[in-house]
C-alpha cells in the first residue's frame, strides 16, 4: 500500500540515523513502546503507545499488542499508559490488536474491529492464525453495563433510555461510542499499522451487532464491510419497526461507495423478555421468540438498497451463547477473503 509522502520520509530519515521531517499538524506519529526492531531511528513524538508484541496467552499462532492512548504531556515513558476513555469520561476501553505471530507492523492486512474484545480474544485461542489483524476494543470494568450504553442507539424524542430488561443500566450511547472508534480509534490505528482502508471490518455480537447496524446506517463509509452477529433487533419497544428505520436511515445516506454486510443468527436463538432464568443464568430461560426469522428479513431488507451487497448466513446449531464463537471464526474468514478478493466496497458506485 503507497503511504504518504510525510510517512514515507519519516521512514527513510529514520533508517539513515537523521533528523526526521517535521510532520504536519494534526498527523500522529507513531512510537512503539519497548522499540521495534529495524527502525533503531524512531524518535519519541508522542501519539498511540503500541507495546512491544508477545505471543497471545501462551499461543503460538498469533501475537497480541496492547494500544494506548498517547501519554500526558510530561509523563515518562516508564509509566503505564492510561487507558482509552469514553467522551464523557465514565468508562474505560482496552484496545488490543492481534495478529499472526511475527507480523510486522508494515504489513498491510485486512483490519477487523471487534467489539466485546475480551471475549473475541478468547475465541482466537480455538482459531488457526490467517491474515487479518484484529482491533479488540473491550471494556474494562462493567463491561456488561457498559456495553448496554455504547452499544445501542439513541431514540429521537424519548431523551435519557434505560436498558429495557435491566433498568439500572443506561443505554443510548452508540453515536458517541462510534465517534470513539472512527474519529479517535482508526487514525492511530493506522499510525501505529499498515491500513488498506478498502478492508477495515466492523464485528459485533448481541447488543454489539445491533450497533454494527447502527454504524451501518449512520456512517456506512466509515467501514468497507459491516458483520451483524445475532443483532438484538428485538431492543427497546421498537422491535417491529427497527428494521424498516434502519433500512430508510442508510438509504438516505447516498452511499458513493458500495459496502458489504453481513447479518448472521443462530437456528437455536430465541428472544426472551428477561435477562436470566430461575437459577440467574440466561441458559435456564425457557421458550421464547426466535430470532432467526427477524434477522433474515432484515437482510433481504439491506440488500434493496442501492450499494448495498447484504446477504444472510445462518448457523443452525447455534444457540445466541455459542454464536459469538462461530461468528468470530466466520467474521475472520470473512476479513481474510475480504483482502483476496478486494470487495465490492473498493469500487465507487456506477452513476
Amino acid at each position: 500500500m503507497d503511504r504518504p509522502g510525510w510517512f514515507q520520509g519519516r521512514v527513510a530519515a529514520a533508517d539513515a540515523g537523521r533528523d526526521q521531517p517535521e510532520i504536519p499538524d494534526g498527523a500522529a506519529a507513531r512510537y512503539l513502546h519497548g522499540g521495534f526492531a529495524g527502525r533503531a531511528g524512531w524518535r519519541e513524538p508522542l501519539s498511540a503507545v503500541l507495546s512491544s508484541p508477545r505471543p497471545l496467552a501462551g499461543e503460538t499462532r498469533w501475537q497480541v499488542e496492547t494500544l494506548a492512548p498517547p501519554r500526558a504531556l510530561g509523563q515518562s515513558p516508564s509509566e503505564t499508559p492510561a487507558p482509552w476513555r469514553s467522551v464523557d469520561g465514565e468508562r474505560a476501553y482496552t484496545v488490543q490488536v492481534v495478529s499472526p505471530l511475527h507480523t510486522d507492523p508494515d504489513t498491510c492486512l485486512p483490519l477487523l474491529y471487534a467489539l466485546d474484545g475480551e471475549l473475541v480474544l478468547a475465541a482466537l485461542h480455538a482459531l488457526p492464525a490467517c491474515p487479518v489483524r484484529v482491533v479488540a476494543i473491550s471494556h474494562d470494568s462493567d463491561r456488561k453495563s457498559g456495553r448496554a450504553y455504547d452499544y445501542t442507539p439513541p431514540i429521537a424524542q424519548r431523551g435519557v433510555l434505560h436498558d429495557p430488561r435491566v433498568p439500572e443500566w443506561r443505554a443510548g450511547g452508540a453515536d458517541a461510542f462510534l465517534s470513539f472508534i472512527v474519529d479517535t480509534l482508526q487514525p492511530e490505528v493506522a499510525e501505529a499499522f499498515a491500513v488498506d482502508p478498502d478492508c477495515q471490518i466492523l464485528y459485533g455480537h448481541s447488543y454489539g451487532g445491533l450497533f454494527v447496524l447502527h454504524a451501518l446506517s449512520t456512517r456506512p463509509h466509515a467501514f468497507s464491510a459491516y458483520l451483524a452477529a445475532s443483532p438484538a433487533l428485538w431492543w427497546f419497544e421498537l422491535q417491529a419497526s427497527r428494521p424498516i428505520q434502519l433500512v430508510e436511515t442508510l438509504a438516505a445516506q447516498s452511499l458513493t461507495h458500495a459496502v458489504d454486510v453481513v447479518v448472521t443468527a443462530g437456528g437455536q436463538e430465541a428472544w426472551h423478555p428477561v435477562a436470566i432464568g430461575a437459577d440467574g443464568t440466561p441458559a435456564s430461560r425457557s421458550g421464547g421468540v426466535p430470532t432467526l426469522p427477524a434477522a433474515r428479513g432484515l437482510a433481504a431488507l439491506l440488500a434493496n438498497v442501492p450499494g448495498v451487497h447484504a446477504r444472510f448466513h445462518d448457523f443452525p446449531q447455534a444457540t445466541h451463547h455459542t454464536m459469538l464463537a462461530e461468528s468470530a471464526r466466520f467474521a475472520l474468514d470473512f476479513a481474510a477473503h475480504a483482502a483476496a478478493s478486494h470487495a465490492p466496497s473498493a469500487s465507487p458506485l456506477s452513476r
